[in-house]
């Protein structure tokens, strides 16, 4: 990438486990400073509603925002944080 000219300005590490049953994926994902949470895909609305109905999962905790929301939530930015990784810590105010 360098070669094109492009720059590494950001490391964000993750981990994710992944469970599929019928047609939906069920991802596990971690970040750093931030609870983990559940992703749930499917090949439509239908299955992955029914998914959450078998796993009794309250939709008040739903969202469809992507991490950067996700950390915005926790007031968290993760560009002040040019590698963040598992052993990063939340910087003072």
């Amino acid at each position: 990438m360098e070669i094109l000219g492009y720059h590494h300005t950001l490391y964000q590490e993750n981990k994710k486990t992944i469970y599929k049953l019928n047609n939906v994926e069920i991802s596990i994902d971690e970040w750093p400073m931030i609870s983990l949470y559940i992703e749930i895909e499917g090949q439509s609305k239908e299955d992955v509603e029914q998914m959450i109905r078998i796993l009794q999962i309250d939709k008040s905790k739903l969202t469809l925002a992507k991490i950067s929301k996700i950390y915005n939530h926790y007031r968290i930015n993760p560009c002040d944080y040019p590698h963040l990784d598992f052993s990063s810590k939340l910087k003072s105010l």
